[in-house]
């Protein structure tokens, strides 16, 4: 994924940015590093009681007022949706362990501020993408 990003920015001369593989559990960047984190589908693989502490790194490693643009799997909120709950009830292993969280609270448990949070669906994919501020 890294290849295709970097292939991707090629056509942006002189933007400042970095990718990089990483642990989120413990970023190797010093605190207050980042202006922007942007996490995908990463929140609905790990166990729940973990991700206070993957947010706790998060905001670490993001100044103040930097932005987290979160994306995962949540929780169904129309029609049909449900069904990956219900799938997952049945068998985890069906979806490699994924299974949909609702992370607003849980951010802003852990200090960050919830600007927009968008709904997302498609072919019955529930998906929800946050914007917050490292407060």
């Amino acid at each position: 994924m890294l290849k295709k990003a970097e292939k991707r920015l090629l056509p942006l001369s002189g933007a400042n940015y970095q990718l990089k593989n990483g642990n989120a559990f413990k970023i190797a960047e010093e605190s207050q590093y980042f202006d922007l984190l942007v996490n995908s589908y990463m929140f609905d693989l790990i166990a729940f009681n973990e991700i206070d502490s993957v947010l706790a790194e998060f905001k670490r490693v993001l100044k103040k007022d930097a932005k987290l643009i979160v994306a995962n799997m949540t929780m169904g909120e129309t029609y049909g949706s449900g069904i990956y709950r219900w799938i997952y009830r049945m068998s985890p292993k069906l979806f490699g362990g994924c299974r949909g969280v609702r992370l607003s609270e849980k951010l802003q448990q852990n200090g960050f501020q919830v600007i927009t949070r968008e709904y997302h669906q498609q072919l019955l994919f529930p998906s929800e993408v946050i914007l917050a501020l490292n407060m």
